[in-house]
């Protein structure tokens, strides 16, 4: 996403910028449209380096805007397997990709920004509000590291049961315990203790047959 968003979309913009196919005046005075911000990536290249570069610019436009469908849908598919693990669930995020794709290809280039514009303002403010819900256990972490890094410890290892420094015990078995990793020198670092949170007791299995 770094790559992605710092260096592709900084250097096209320094490419536009300098190539001089784009400048305000162009648009005040309305020769350069919305419209032709659809090539005028491609314009830019070939303002500089020539004509030849249409057809290595329409490769490279087509497998970073492909690259991008599959992402985004993957990361869909990704996050449906939180709300449902049904399979069926799988589906909506490829069938909202098919649909957005189509009619992204048909409908007009203003259209098109406006709804990104309108849907990633959605996006974000979604993960400004999981963000802010989640932002105790982000601290708790954090002060879970800074504890076992004033203790002395090397290595501070994560404890997700038991652990002061969080709201709860987080769910399933992937945090339950400290994990020993050697050191360089070839000894364990050392262990943090955590009173653990009392947990019920487990009933007696039911006996089989009589008593004797």
């Amino acid at each position: 996403m770094f790559v992605d968003t710092i260096v592709v979309c900084t250097a096209t913009a320094f490419i536009i910028l300098v190539s001089g196919v784009y400048s305000p005046a162009l648009v005040k005075v309305g020769t350069l449209t919305p419209d032709a911000a659809a090539t005028l990536t491609s314009d830019a290249v070939a303002a500089t380096l020539g004509s030849w570069t249409a057809i290595p610019m329409a490769i490279v436009i087509f497998v970073l805007a492909f690259s991008s469908i599959i992402a985004a849908a993957t990361y869909s598919e990704v996050s449906m397997t939180f709300i449902s693990e049904r399979p069926a669930w799988r589906w909506l995020p490829r069938l909202v990709s098919v649909v957005s794709t189509g009619l992204g290809a048909l409908a007009s280039l203003t259209v098109v920004w406006n709804t990104v514009d309108i849907t990633m303002a959605v996006m974000t403010l979604t993960n400004l509000v999981a963000l802010i819900w989640l932002a105790r256990w982000g601290v708790g972490a954090l002060r879970d590291w800074d504890a076992q890094r004033a203790a002395g410890r090397a290595a501070p290892l994560f404890n997700g049961v038991g652990n002061p420094y969080l709201p709860a015990d987080l769910p399933g078995d992937v945090w339950t315990g400290e994990r020993t990793r050697p050191d360089r020198g070839g000894t364990a670092p050392p262990t943090t203790s955590f009173p653990q949170r009392p947990r019920p007791a487990a009933s007696p299995p039911p006996r089989q047959g009589a008593d004797a």
